[in-house]
């Protein structure tokens, strides 16, 4: 079987609308090809479907990189589902550059308020493409500070000195990676 015909046979499985797809869509996450891993991310996604959300709880915060992105990649795109934030908000925590990445952008998409404490710590991550995803994840849940990091990090001067007299104790952190970071300071 093709790889492009093994896609074409998840999207219809997908299509049917029946609950029996999701188990195996979850079991290709754990294939050695990209390729598989993808294809079962998009009919996930595609699927829309909550019941999706149960199996996935745990994947964002263990087992190897790819797997974890591609959970954390399909939990961002369902509906929100509340038992999805501790697990991803963990997943901060991962050594894994990426990871960190898909999560931040997953807890912005699900829009949830209890994602802004840990996306506001994940502004002082050591990675620059993390800091960014955090802070336009925190501009997606109408965070100020967010908006004023994520213009801070295109290079803003006002929203430097905007973040400053903002004198908000969770500004520390972008303003020191602003100090240190070559592109703004």
């Amino acid at each position: 079987e093709t790889l492009e015909g093994s896609d074409r046979a998840r999207q219809e499985l997908v299509a049917t609308g029946d609950l029996r797809a999701i188990g195996p869509l979850i079991t290709a996450f754990e294939s050695q090809d990209a390729g598989v891993r993808e294809a079962a991310v998009r009919a996930l996604q595609a699927s829309r479907r909550r019941e999706a959300v149960g199996p996935l709880i745990d994947r964002p915060r263990q087992g190897p990189p790819p797997v974890r992105v591609a959970a954390a990649r399909v939990l961002g795109a369902l509906p929100h589902d509340g038992r999805a934030i501790g697990p991803l908000v963990e997943a901060l925590a991962s050594p894994d550059q990426q990871v960190r990445k898909t999560v931040a952008w997953a807890l912005g998409e699900l829009g949830d308020q209890r994602a802004v404490e840990p996306l506001v710590r994940t502004l002082g991550d050591q990675d620059s493409i993390v800091r960014r995803q955090a802070a336009d994840a925190l501009a997606k849940l109408q965070e100020p500070v967010g908006r004023l990091i994520s213009d801070l990090l295109e290079g803003s001067e006002q929203a430097l000195k905007d973040l400053a007299a903002s004198r908000d104790p969770r500004s520390i952190a972008p303003l020191v990676a602003a100090i240190q970071s070559p592109q703004t300071g």
